[in-house]
């Protein structure tokens, strides 16, 4: 255990109604607030900057950022992606740029994966855009997964180590580089090895 760090605290703010994307219906909503401590011994002693937070249905759990309560289906005509949506796939093509090499197996389990996870198709293309756009702007998962960690909730954190799991795993096995991935990306998540551990059980079974 390290002498300091940073821990967030989540507080609940204002609730209302909005249009839940995931839902696709009007649902109730709450204003998630995260402020992040500085730790001494694991104790918070002080808040670090500005609060920062994110909308979670109350139905199924999603989150979104603030812009989703100004969201209206008939006038939009893309659809608006859940915080978490957007981090499992951001999630998944930075581990599969890590080495530098794009294989196929790779982009069909993302494309798998992805379709399961959120009911939303994706294709090839799409995917090689977006490797592109990442290995151009020299992201690194931990960093990634990091600046995001405040706008997912348990739930969406669980979703992005489950995502990375299965797209390292999908030529049946976990390189070292990939494993150091998946430990770096579940600590940036504020996510314990043991929950971890429990995660990938629970996808295995």
């Amino acid at each position: 255990m390290g002498l300091w760090g940073s821990s967030s605290r989540i507080s609940q703010g204002e609730q209302g109604s909005f249009h839940c994307p995931r839902c696709n219906s009007k649902m109730r909503y709450t204003d998630q607030k995260v402020e992040t401590y500085f730790t001494l011994f694991s104790v918070k002693l002080f808040p670090l900057g500005g609060a920062s937070g994110y909308v979670e249905c109350a139905t199924c759990k999603s989150t979104y950022n603030h812009e989703v309560l100004d969201y209206d289906p008939h006038k939009d005509a893309s659809e608006f992606q859940s915080t978490f949506e957007i981090a499992v796939l951001k999630s998944m093509v930075l581990m599969m740029v890590s080495d530098g090499v794009s294989d196929l197996g790779e982009l069909s389990a993302i494309r798998d994966i992805y379709r399961r996870m959120t009911g939303r198709p994706i294709t090839d293309t799409q995917i090689e855009s977006l490797a592109k756009d990442i290995s151009s702007s020299r992201a690194s998962l931990r960093d990634y997964v990091g600046n995001v960690s405040s706008q997912l909730n348990v739930g969406g954190k669980e979703m992005v180590v489950r995502a990375l799991y299965m797209v390292a795993m999908a030529d049946g096995s976990i390189a070292p580089q990939e494993q150091r991935l998946l430990d770096a990306a579940s600590s940036a998540l504020d996510i314990s090895p043991e929950r971890v551990r429990a995660v990938i059980a629970e996808t295995d079974s």
